[in-house]
């Protein structure tokens, strides 16, 4: 059986690998998220625009908490809070405010009131991320 450590940090390599196969650039597990609060799950040398959060579970449901924990690491960083989450026997998810979509569209990150999550798929993220960089 899988601790639930060991689970996390081999769904943060999948996650990795999944958005290198999208967006051609690599990703990889920050290692000072264990150290230290404030940092994303997931880094790149591009000046990628979001904080990655990754969560891997049993069953369940999104919980609102995770993206508090990615705005925390986006408002240290300047940059746009994104969960990627997956229950098992189930494809993973974005979950991203809907502020982070209409800075995509270059409105300003000025729209922290429209705080509520939007879901996609990884695929279409990343197609939304393309258009951003």
């Amino acid at each position: 059986m899988m601790s639930n450590r060991s689970r996390g940090a081999h769904y943060e390599r999948e996650v990795a690998k999944e958005l290198q196969a999208e967006l051609g650039f690599k990703f990889q597990r920050d290692l000072d998220q264990v150290r230290s609060a404030g940092h994303a799950d997931l880094i790149t040398d591009v000046d990628f625009p979001f904080v990655i959060e990754c969560k891997r579970r049993k069953s369940g449901q999104y919980n609102p908490a995770w993206m508090g924990q990615a705005q925390t690491a986006a408002s240290k960083q300047n940059k746009l809070p994104a969960v990627i989450f997956r229950f098992d026997y189930l494809k993973s998810q974005v979950a991203m405010p809907t502020y982070a979509v209409a800075a995509m569209f270059g409105w300003g990150k000025d729209y922290a009131d429209l705080n509520e999550p939007m879901f996609t798929s990884i695929p279409n993220f990343c197609a939304l991320v393309r258009e951003m960089l």
